[in-house]
């Protein structure tokens, strides 16, 4: 086997996490290149032996295998989000601990960038840009919650940007690994300390900052503050560290966004700040009610009917190259710099039998709408090998202020 060193399409690993390359894992996972690393472990391409299909294949750093909260953690994010089957959050295919406690998951490979990089790149998005995205992650969470998972990380780092049809995007949520399952297991106590943070303080809901438990309101007001980032180009609070964002949280009222961003209508600010009081009760109090104040405001900031919101399909189009591609590996992992890949056509769960995608419409020019998912349940995304069209930054000044990133025991590669 080569030296990984000497090749340049290869993330660095850092000490302690071995190179699997060229290995088959667990009898049926052909290990390629590393596609990036962390301090918990690292993210492989992959290929699945029996289906012939290319994955991404996340290994827990071996120092860890013998950590049981490490481990439960790990293995909850496939958990959690096995569970939701919906075309916005991303594919766990398989998961397992081998008898050299060995522990992995399996997941689908996505041609694109977080939003993390996008933001960074283009400072500040629209309203028309951004208002597909919200929706999506919207519905990809109330997925989530259908299930009894709260997310308890959103943020742009965890929303994955997908070349679609027409220059729309298909956006997968990412990174369940702290998610909170309504239903534990009999014998799994919760696996945060109360010292510890888990979540991004930037993103963090004011409740969630004093140590009460999410719900979905939590996750309401995270949604809120996304939206916040995106259209105003930084987040509502920033500060020294991470108790000092948190404590602006729960006691300082938002900036108005009109401030950063004159140029949004005021029904656009109006709905970004609907989301953000301290008091659950006052925000919106599911996700389905923020969909549909966000479908009741257009795409150039006008008022309109949710109903008329028409939706595209979300198999990608087949011309064209993205900038920046990258394979998605989760938030705090560092990429190879080549490295993108296409991913294949995503098959329906093993022993299921599943046709493409149907019954999904185009919007109309100029309007148009996100995604949504199928009357039944669809395993396919793609019916071939897609390449991406360009991805179109709008001109923007750069964003200012810090974001922290996620903190607690798991935070640098999987939290």
């Amino acid at each position: 086997m080569s030296d990984p060193s000497s090749d340049p399409s290869k993330a660095p690993l850092p000490p302690g996490i071995p190179d699997i390359s060229g290995t088959v894992l667990d009898g049926r996972y052909q290990i390629g290149r590393v596609l990036g690393a962390g301090g918990m472990g690292a993210v492989f391409e992959a290929r699945h032996l029996r289906l012939d299909r290319r994955v991404a294949v996340k290994v827990l750093k071996p120092t860890l295998m013998h950590r049981d909260d490490y481990v439960k953690r790990f293995l909850r994010e496939a958990r959690a989000a096995s569970k939701i089957r919906h075309p916005n959050v991303v594919e766990i295919i398989d998961y397992g601990e081998m008898s050299d406690r060995t522990v992995y998951t399996v997941m689908e490979l996505l041609l694109g960038e977080d939003l993390s990089s996008r933001l960074k790149r283009v400072g500040r998005m629209s309203w028309s840009q951004s208002r597909w995205i919200l929706v999506q992650i919207v519905r990809a969470l109330h997925a989530a919650h259908s299930q009894g998972i709260i997310h308890r990380d959103i943020k742009p780092a965890n929303c994955f940007l997908l070349a679609g049809v027409e220059g729309q995007e298909l956006v997968k949520v990412l990174d369940f690994g702290i998610a909170k399952l309504d239903q534990l297991e009999a014998d799994e106590r919760p696996l945060t300390g109360t010292s510890e943070i888990l979540g991004t303080p930037s993103y963090m809901a004011p409740e969630m900052a004093r140590g009460i438990s999410a719900d979905a309101r939590s996750e309401v007001y995270s949604v809120g503050v996304l939206a916040y980032r995106m259209l105003g180009g930084k987040v509502p609070f920033d500060g020294n560290n991470a108790f000092d964002v948190l404590l602006q949280h729960a006691t300082q009222p938002p900036p108005p966004l009109q401030r950063l961003a004159p140029d949004l209508p005021p029904q656009v600010v109006e709905l970004v700040h609907q989301p953000l009081p301290k008091d659950p009760e006052a925000r919106p109090q599911d996700m389905a009610k923020v969909e549909e104040l966000m479908l009741s405001i257009d795409a150039n900031g006008q008022p309109c009917d949710p109903s008329t919101q028409s939706v595209y399909p979300m198999h990608p189009s087949s011309s064209g190259s993205a900038p920046l591609p990258r394979a998605v590996i989760g938030s705090g992992i560092h990429p190879t710099p080549s490295g993108s890949l296409i991913a294949p056509p995503t098959p329906p769960p093993f022993g299921v039998r599943d046709p493409a995608a149907k019954g999904l419409t185009m919007p109309p020019p100029g309007g148009g709408g996100p995604p949504r998912s199928p009357a039944a349940p669809s395993g396919s995304l793609a019916s071939g090998r897609p390449t991406a069209p360009p991805l179109r930054p709008p001109g923007s000044p750069p964003a200012t202020g810090p974001e922290l990133s996620s903190l607690g025991t798991a935070q640098t590669v999987f939290a």
